[in-house]
């Protein structure tokens, strides 16, 4: 539908996707999920605690997270190196998709997509299927301190055992594994550990694979996620 600067929808300006829900990503330095809903508009922070999620419909472009339960619905998101993510409930027929950026994975936006999943449609966690796809590896995912700190910050309890397995320094240049810390915040979530696949294929070493947004320094297509629900 059409919709005013306020999030209302226009008059005469119908169509819904009733049953969908969507975050989307703003700005440099921080990670925010808008909703836009009839008459109102909220925003959803990718911080733990933070989730205020609302039925809404499809607004734009450039949403992080989505979840529905109406078949027939596709969800779909686009990458070029950040970590998609499928989640999918078989119990009551609810399916999400994520694309998971360092901002986003380091303000666990997954946890946030599993907890929406529990609110509003009742969806255990130890019932979720989740795939990690393929993404940036480790070593061709080079970053400056303020990226290690985000994640430091964020993951500030068992940072010490998890920066052991998914980063290491080499010079000034920190290396983190994105997914890793994707799948380590589906744990956290309470996500089985043999309900999770991950897909260690890195974009960035699969030429002939994959497109690459660092590999070809932003001159590059991106990939599909698509995830739907069938009735």
């Amino acid at each position: 539908g059409e919709w005013d600067e306020e999030g209302k929808q226009k008059e005469g300006s119908e169509r819904e996707l009733h049953g969908g829900w969507y975050g989307e990503g703003r700005g440099e330095n921080e990670v925010i999920n808008r909703l836009i809903v009839p008459s109102c508009q909220k925003y959803i922070y990718s911080d733990v605690g933070s989730c205020n999620i609302s039925r809404c419909v499809f607004l734009d472009y450039g949403y992080d997270a989505m979840i529905t339960n109406v078949p027939g619905i596709v969800l779909c998101t686009s990458h070029a190196d950040c970590v998609p993510v499928f989640l999918y409930d078989e119990v009551h027929n609810v399916v999400g998709a994520v694309h998971s950026g360092w901002r986003g994975t380091a303000k666990k936006i997954s946890l946030n997509v599993v907890n929406a999943m529990l609110s509003e449609f009742d969806t255990s966690p130890g019932q979720i299927k989740a795939v990690i796809g393929p993404s940036i590896g480790i070593d061709k995912f080079e970053c400056d301190k303020d990226v290690f700190d985000a994640f430091s910050e964020s993951f500030e309890r068992d940072f010490a055992e998890l920066s052991s397995r998914y980063i290491y320094k080499k010079g000034a240049k920190f290396h983190i594994s994105v997914s890793g810390f994707v799948y380590q915040t589906l744990i956290e979530a309470g996500v089985a550990a043999n309900n999770i696949y991950k897909d260690t294929r890195c974009t960035f070493e699969n030429e002939s694979m994959f497109f690459s947004h660092r590999r070809d320094k932003g001159d590059t297509g991106v990939m599909a996620a698509v995830i739907k629900v069938y009735e």
